[in-house]
Protein backbone atom coordinates (compact mmCIF):
# COMPACT_ATOMS: atom_id res chain seq x y z
CA UNK A 1 0.00 0.00 0.00
CA UNK A 2 1.17 3.53 -0.69
CA UNK A 3 2.75 5.07 2.31
CA UNK A 4 0.29 7.05 4.38
CA UNK A 5 0.57 8.00 7.89
CA UNK A 6 -3.48 8.75 9.08
CA UNK A 7 -6.09 7.57 7.49
CA UNK A 8 -7.04 10.89 6.76
CA UNK A 9 -4.88 10.87 3.97
CA UNK A 10 -6.78 8.16 2.29
CA UNK A 11 -10.52 9.06 2.13
CA UNK A 12 -11.44 8.72 -1.38
CA UNK A 13 -15.34 8.67 -1.90
CA UNK A 14 -16.88 11.30 -1.58
CA UNK A 15 -20.40 11.14 0.66
CA UNK A 16 -24.12 11.38 -0.20
CA UNK A 17 -26.47 12.20 1.91
CA UNK A 18 -30.47 10.62 2.05
CA UNK A 19 -33.15 11.01 4.07
CA UNK A 20 -33.83 7.73 5.93
CA UNK A 21 -37.36 8.13 5.15
CA UNK A 22 -36.73 7.99 1.40
CA UNK A 23 -37.64 5.18 -0.78
CA UNK A 24 -35.15 2.13 -1.88
CA UNK A 25 -35.70 3.68 -5.37
CA UNK A 26 -34.95 7.06 -4.62
CA UNK A 27 -31.86 5.54 -2.97
CA UNK A 28 -30.88 4.01 -6.18
CA UNK A 29 -31.86 6.81 -8.26
CA UNK A 30 -29.17 8.88 -6.00
CA UNK A 31 -26.58 6.21 -6.09
CA UNK A 32 -26.69 6.03 -10.07
CA UNK A 33 -26.69 9.38 -10.67
CA UNK A 34 -24.09 10.32 -7.97
CA UNK A 35 -21.60 7.07 -9.20
CA UNK A 36 -21.17 6.08 -5.52
CA UNK A 37 -22.75 2.38 -3.92
CA UNK A 38 -23.16 3.77 -0.51
CA UNK A 39 -25.08 6.37 0.64
CA UNK A 40 -25.07 8.05 4.58
CA UNK A 41 -28.48 8.55 6.00
CA UNK A 42 -29.30 11.36 7.79
CA UNK A 43 -29.75 11.96 11.66
CA UNK A 44 -33.51 12.41 12.57
CA UNK A 45 -32.36 14.77 15.54
CA UNK A 46 -29.08 15.66 17.37
CA UNK A 47 -29.52 12.43 19.50
CA UNK A 48 -29.97 9.74 16.84
CA UNK A 49 -26.91 8.37 14.90
CA UNK A 50 -26.36 8.40 11.14
CA UNK A 51 -27.06 5.39 9.27
CA UNK A 52 -25.16 3.53 5.94
CA UNK A 53 -27.27 1.96 3.01
CA UNK A 54 -25.07 0.20 0.07
CA UNK A 55 -26.01 -2.13 -2.76
CA UNK A 56 -25.29 -4.89 -0.80
CA UNK A 57 -28.15 -3.84 1.76
CA UNK A 58 -30.19 -3.27 -1.11
CA UNK A 59 -29.96 -6.77 -2.56
CA UNK A 60 -30.59 -8.39 0.50
CA UNK A 61 -32.91 -6.31 1.88
CA UNK A 62 -35.11 -4.98 -1.06
CA UNK A 63 -33.79 -7.87 -4.03
CA UNK A 64 -33.07 -11.37 -2.69
CA UNK A 65 -36.86 -11.19 -0.83
CA UNK A 66 -38.65 -9.96 -4.30
CA UNK A 67 -39.76 -6.36 -2.98
CA UNK A 68 -40.72 -3.68 -4.55
CA UNK A 69 -38.32 -0.24 -4.98
CA UNK A 70 -41.11 1.82 -3.84
CA UNK A 71 -41.82 0.13 -0.59
CA UNK A 72 -39.40 -0.02 1.19
CA UNK A 73 -37.58 2.56 2.73
CA UNK A 74 -33.76 3.51 3.49
CA UNK A 75 -33.79 3.14 7.18
CA UNK A 76 -35.63 -0.06 6.90
CA UNK A 77 -32.75 -1.52 5.73
CA UNK A 78 -29.79 0.94 6.50
CA UNK A 79 -27.06 0.09 9.02
CA UNK A 80 -27.04 2.12 12.00
CA UNK A 81 -25.16 3.87 14.03
CA UNK A 82 -22.01 3.56 11.62
CA UNK A 83 -18.67 2.28 12.34
CA UNK A 84 -16.24 5.47 11.63
CA UNK A 85 -12.49 5.65 12.80
CA UNK A 86 -10.55 8.91 13.95
CA UNK A 87 -8.77 10.55 10.66
CA UNK A 88 -6.06 10.46 13.15
CA UNK A 89 -5.85 6.42 12.92
CA UNK A 90 -2.28 4.88 11.22
CA UNK A 91 -3.79 3.94 7.65
CA UNK A 92 -2.27 0.72 7.64
CA UNK A 93 -4.22 -0.83 10.28
CA UNK A 94 -7.62 0.03 7.73
CA UNK A 95 -7.51 -2.93 5.80
CA UNK A 96 -7.31 -5.18 8.56
CA UNK A 97 -9.74 -3.47 10.24
CA UNK A 98 -12.36 -3.72 7.54
CA UNK A 99 -11.66 -7.36 7.36
CA UNK A 100 -12.16 -8.07 10.66
CA UNK A 101 -15.35 -6.40 10.56
CA UNK A 102 -16.19 -7.52 7.23
CA UNK A 103 -16.92 -3.93 5.55
CA UNK A 104 -16.56 -3.16 2.63
CA UNK A 105 -15.93 0.65 3.38
CA UNK A 106 -16.00 2.62 6.50
CA UNK A 107 -16.43 6.33 7.13
CA UNK A 108 -13.56 8.42 8.57
CA UNK A 109 -14.46 11.19 11.40
CA UNK A 110 -12.14 14.36 12.38
CA UNK A 111 -14.15 15.48 15.97
CA UNK A 112 -17.27 14.16 15.13
CA UNK A 113 -17.30 15.83 11.36
CA UNK A 114 -17.74 12.78 8.89
CA UNK A 115 -14.97 13.60 6.18
CA UNK A 116 -15.40 10.29 3.64
CA UNK A 117 -14.58 7.26 3.27
CA UNK A 118 -12.44 4.89 3.14
CA UNK A 119 -13.27 1.97 0.51
CA UNK A 120 -11.47 -1.54 0.66
CA UNK A 121 -11.41 -1.65 -3.45
CA UNK A 122 -9.44 2.25 -2.89
CA UNK A 123 -7.40 0.54 -0.79
CA UNK A 124 -5.86 -2.30 -2.38
CA UNK A 125 -5.76 0.00 -5.88
CA UNK A 126 -3.61 2.14 -4.00
CA UNK A 127 -1.30 -0.86 -3.55
CA UNK A 128 -0.13 -0.74 -6.67
CA UNK A 129 0.84 2.61 -6.80
CA UNK A 130 3.19 2.13 -3.52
Amino acid sequence: MKEANFSKEVVDEKMVFIDGLASIREAVQLMREQGCEALVVNKRDETDAYGLIDIKAINEGVIVPNKRLEEVSVYEISVKPIVTVSSDLNARYLPRLLHQLGLQRIIVEDKGELLGFVSLKSLIFRSLDG
